[in-house]
């Protein structure tokens, strides 16, 4: 009986140091713009390997800005997932629309 409750006590000391040190480095990871990150800065996301990071960046550049977190899962070898994975991670910020000017017309 004291093997198992001292079995237990070092069980749960693991899992607590496991949980902590995961928040620890949870909180030390910056969140990261998709919309401007590099594929290096996306490659340090939970998870995320250089193909799927290449593959946000191109679909970015040749489509639009992403406006919400969940047009991820148009990139291709994007799942639901990997995206519930960094969720917390990213972030998109939004590019202000330009100010249309008048034309000054000058006679």
């Amino acid at each position: 009986m004291k093997r198992l409750i001292r079995q237990m006590a070092v069980l749960g000391a693991v899992a607590g140091c496991i949980l902590f040190l995961g928040n620890a480095w949870a909180m030390e990871m910056e969140v990261i713009d998709i919309n401007a990150a590099t594929v290096e800065e996306l490659e340090t996301l939970p998870g995320m390997d250089s193909v799927v990071a290449n593959d946000i960046v191109s679909f970015r550049t040749m489509n639009r800005p992403f406006t919400r977190v969940d047009d991820l899962l148009k990139v291709r070898g994007m799942s639901i997932e990997k995206l519930d994975a960094i969720r917390e991670f990213i972030t998109i910020e939004m590019a202000p629309h330009p100010v249309e000017q008048p034309d000054l017309l000058t006679e």
